[in-house]
């Protein structure tokens, strides 16, 4: 079992560190996408994030005996594998209990909570369409059905005070740091997330929290029920 600290900048990158290392430790070597390194002949994006990765940097080309997984395929075992996806591509995390790379457990806690995510998604043109408004946070919120019982029980965790407290200032804003708040989230009772994968990460690893999320996520569009949906994720549309 190979332990992973997630801490200082939560995001989908740490996360493929994590996991990549994990798979690593089978016997898997695990690039998974998300900065932009062409592969020729391929036509995708990955990353190293782990060590022995298959891939020439200066040629671009793959090692041999290299597997190249399509996205949403299970790894195979025993292979070097290069996969085309975000990691929270639910085909990769199906053998794998994510809770057992972390050093930290959850809070628990009586919260209802909404991530409310700002700031860097409206700087980023790919997905600044993605940042949710007031009539979508309440459309999702009235489609848990615990959150319309224990409505005075909803705060709000966010990288955007200003933006969230504009669009849902009825609500409290808990000011809490990165990790707080992804432990928060862990252990709440019911989470509407965002199009982050900040808060995707969080609400898997809870273990019977009611999720709602936008039913768009960029990077997946009309895939985006196939790639992020689990069991208790519930797809709320604009």
């Amino acid at each position: 079992m190979n332990f992973v600290w997630l801490n200082n900048q939560f995001g989908n990158q740490i996360w493929q560190i994590a996991v990549a290392t994990f798979f690593f430790g089978r016997g898997n070597f695990a690039a998974i996408t998300s900065y932009a390194v062409p592969l020729k002949g391929i036509g995708f994006h990955a990353f190293l994030h782990v060590p022995c990765f298959p891939f020439n940097r200066e040629t671009s080309t793959l090692a041999p005996q290299t597997v190249y997984v399509k996205r949403g395929v299970p790894i195979p075992r025993g292979t070097n594998s290069i996969i085309d996806g975000q990691l929270q591509d639910v085909a990769y995390l199906r053998n794998l209990d994510a809770r057992q790379l972390l050093t930290f457990d959850g809070i628990d806690n009586d919260f209802r909570i909404v991530h409310v995510r700002g700031g860097d998604f409206f700087t980023s043109e790919p997905h600044r369409p993605y940042v949710k408004n007031r009539d979508w946070y309440l459309k999702a919120i009235d489609a848990v059905p615990d959150m319309r019982k224990h409505r005075d029980k909803i705060v709000l965790l966010t990288n955007d005070k200003k933006y969230a407290g504009k669009i849902l200032p009825e609500f409290l804003i808990l000011d809490v740091p990165p990790l707080a708040a992804f432990r928060l989230m862990m252990g709440c009772r019911s989470l509407v997330i965002s199009a982050s994968t900040f808060s995707w990460w969080a609400g898997y690893l809870n273990p019977s929290a009611q999720i709602a999320c936008p039913s768009r996520w960029c990077g997946a569009g009309e895939g985006s029920e196939k790639y992020y949906g689990h069991n208790r994720l519930m797809f709320i549309p604009d």
